[in-house]
């Protein structure tokens, strides 16, 4: 299944902006009472998923075949890492009963049931924990639900005018049902699906105007993305940032104007291309170091240690798992699809890193 379209760096390069985001968020923000609007950054990658994935498959989700193929190549992008990191939770939790037992709610979090939730990724769906065992997998929960209805996101924006301005709509729908539910911070299951549902239906209509060539001006966007960001530091506010995220998907689309290119600078793009591993691996770093004795002189290095520790381990990630196990994943489903009897092409995995 090809794509659809050519790569995008700088939308890489939004990606690891985002990662790092959240990492941020629960390295100093957790438990600290700051209010933060660092965990937006997930919804940053709901609505860089609507967009990356009408880039890829918009036009090439056209019977079940398709379909099926489509769910596994999300599955081989997203699962592999995900079972691994559930594993390492799990191996702590039996190895080290320190670990467990600093938490309040020891058979929720960590019990048989949440294990069985979180291995078929449906945590995220009714679970009462969602947050259970790694606690930012509950995106992917909820990410693999809109995989399975993707087409219907597809339907939808398809139907839209003006797809811009409805993408910005979605997301000032998604903050006043966020305000109105009571939900700011840390918003996950019933009010992680609606920003699953709002973030990759925006997507896919930022994805629209984007083909349709609709345009912003780079600077001025540039600087309203940062006032909504700015504003959404004020305490109480921060759902407000919500407004900005479709512009600046579609300024790094188009790589046109400041932010753009700081997204699709090398390093940055590079943290994008880890950002999956950087996603999965932080928290349980962070959980780990923080229960270790740290020595008083250590204590203020402590987080540029994590962070060292998270971005090596990520580095390493990426490279040793998720890559050659997709591969690998990627080739047997190509094999299976191949039919001899037409001379039919095994078809290649895409080139573009997904997220």
């Amino acid at each position: 299944m090809a794509s659809n379209g050519p790569h995008l760096p700088a939308l890489d390069g939004l990606r690891g902006v985002a990662a790092m985001w959240v990492f941020a968020l629960h390295l100093f923000d957790e438990g600290s009472g700051h209010a933060s609007p660092g965990y937006l950054g997930v919804d940053v990658f709901f609505v860089l998923s609507g967009f990356v994935l009408s880039h890829a498959y918009g036009r090439r989700l056209k019977d079940t075949g398709d379909y099926a193929r489509f769910l596994r190549a999300r599955l081989a992008r997203i699962y592999p890492l995900h079972l691994l990191t559930l594993l390492v939770v799990g191996a702590l939790v039996l190895l080290w009963p320190g670990f467990a037992a600093s938490y309040g709610d020891v058979e929720e979090r960590f019990g048989p049931a949440a294990f069985v939730a979180q291995l078929l990724l449906v945590q995220n769906w009714a679970y009462f924990l969602p947050t259970s065992f790694n606690t930012p997998a509950w995106s992917l929960s909820a990410e693999w639900a809109g995989y399975l209805v993707f087409p219907a996101f597809l339907l939808i924006a398809a139907r839209g005018r003006h797809p811009f301005w409805l993408a910005t709509g979605c997301m000032a729908c998604l903050a006043a049902l966020l305000l109105l539910w009571g939900v700011e911070e840390g918003g996950t299951g019933s009010p992680g699906m609606l920003r699953m549902a709002f973030g990759i239906l925006a997507g896919c209509l930022v994805h629209r105007a984007y083909v349709a060539g609709y345009r912003l001006p780079p600077v001025p966007a540039s600087l309203a993305i940062l006032l909504l960001l700015a504003l959404a530091h004020i305490p109480d506010a921060s759902l407000i940032g919500l407004l900005g995220f479709p512009a600046l998907v579609l300024l790094c689309a188009r790589g046109d104007g400041p932010l753009a290119r700081v997204c699709g600078a090398r390093p940055v793009v590079w943290l994008g291309v880890i950002s999956y591993s950087i996603y999965l691996w932080h928290w349980i770093v962070i959980q780990v170091a923080v229960r270790l004795p740290w020595p008083d002189a250590a204590e203020p290095v402590q987080p540029l240690v994590i962070v060292a520790v998270v971005i090596g381990l990520s580095a390493a990630s990426y490279a040793w798992v998720e890559k050659p196990v997709r591969a690998r994943v990627m080739r047997g489903g190509q094999a299976a699809a191949a039919t001899p009897a037409h001379g039919a092409p095994v078809e290649a995995e895409l080139s573009r890193r997904l997220p």
